[in-house]
């Protein structure tokens, strides 16, 4: 199951859950008149992506997938209201935010990195496009696991963001997610033999968010 809350519970709420559960889904993230602008800013993306190919050219969603990629720099509405969100720029400081310790001559001072985008992209599913294999969104910046019965703060480097301008269930390509798999190391999973041991499907309204971090294992259906 994933933890769904509501922006009034507060940010450790939303740390508690992610720290538990590798994700959580904030219920009131948007509103739908933002939901509908931003997909007006990207429909043009969308539709030539389905009349240039067929399927998408990010090889990792295996085809049959319309994409717009360089997001935050084509639509505004994600960009200044969904990217730039208080809440999700909190969770995401918390989790892979950096902090060092070093010496400036011989006064101590704190070195702080925020998070940096490293990539932007929305997809539409097509009728018939084939399920992403499990995986971890960190394997891009070759990221190593260590197996842990509990969450501690810098074993990630990426956090992501799904914003649907559409109820998302099973039957229309919800992601696909394993809680907890975050906590896991790099040995071969263990995803049963038909493949969805501990999978469940991340379904949303209209309005939520899934936030999720880098090194739980997910896969577009």
């Amino acid at each position: 199951m994933v933890q769904r809350i509501r922006r009034e519970a507060g940010l450790q709420a939303f740390i508690d859950a992610v720290e538990q559960d590798g994700c959580v889904i904030i219920q009131d993230f948007t509103d739908i008149e933002s939901l509908d602008k931003s997909l007006e800013e990207v429909k043009p993306y969308l539709d030539a992506s389905i009349a240039e190919q067929e399927g998408s050219s990010v090889g990792a969603l295996n085809g049959g997938t319309a994409t717009c990629t360089r997001l935050v720099g084509r639509s505004q509405t994600v960009r200044e209201k969904f990217f730039s969100d208080s809440l999700y720029q909190d969770i995401a400081d918390y989790f892979i935010g950096l902090e060092t310790r070093i010496w400036y001559g011989t006064k101590p001072t704190v070195q702080k990195s925020d998070p940096l985008l490293s990539i932007s992209i929305t997809m539409s599913s097509q009728p018939g496009c084939k399920a992403q294999e499990l995986h971890r969104d960190d394997k891009n910046h070759h990221a190593r696991h260590q197996k842990a019965a509990k969450y501690s703060k810098g074993r990630d480097m990426l956090i992501g963001l799904f914003v649907p301008t559409c109820d998302t269930f099973k039957a229309n390509g919800a992601t696909r997610i394993i809680p907890g798999s975050h906590l896991w190391g790099d040995d071969e999973p263990d995803f049963g033999p038909t493949g969805d041991k501990g999978v469940i499907d991340a379904e949303m309204k209209r309005g939520e968010a899934f936030v999720m971090l880098g090194t739980e294992f997910i896969g577009k259906r």
